[in-house]
């Protein structure tokens, strides 16, 4: 009768198995460094903001501040009616003359929320991200928030 366990030349060795541990213990951290070091974000009063994917010299800014993101969102009649809220993610390259291009969902919902976050960042107007004082194209994740409808009054 032939036995169940995989022969010998198939298992890994224990040593084989600690020195993949030990190669995903010493790759983590240097990894999350590598990401940290590439953007960042910085919490406005909303608790949102931009978030630069690329790491430059002077990151890209949306003129008018994200006080502009929320001057030019509106809300949809149909996410009102279907009580969608929240905030839609878009992700997009700043190019060097300061337009959002390539956009894309990262984060959505509704999908009426996530056209009209689209239609937003198509308009915002960007001071493009510098290296060397020089502009560069960038990538950046704009969050455009849709906060929940207010509860209508009942008339008596």
């Amino acid at each position: 009768m032939s036995s169940l366990a995989p022969p010998e030349s198939c298992s890994p060795s224990r040593s084989g198995r600690t020195s993949i541990l030990f190669a995903l213990l010493v790759a983590a951290p240097a990894f999350v460094l590598l990401l940290s070091a590439c953007g960042g974000s910085k919490p406005t009063a909303e608790g949102l903001d931009m978030y630069v994917v690329d790491s430059v010299d002077s990151a890209p800014q949306i003129i008018g501040g994200m006080e502009q993101v929320y001057a030019l969102t509106t809300y949809p009649e149909d996410a009102k009616e279907a009580n969608a809220f929240g905030t839609v993610w878009v992700r997009a390259i700043v190019t060097v003359r300061g337009r959002a291009t390539r956009m894309r969902i990262v984060q959505g919902g509704h999908r009426s929320l996530e056209r009209v976050a689209l239609e937003v960042v198509q308009q915002l107007g960007f001071e493009p991200a510098r290296v060397d004082r020089g502009p560069v194209p960038s990538e950046v994740e704009i969050p455009v928030t849709f906060p929940p409808p207010a509860p209508e009054e009942e008339g008596g």
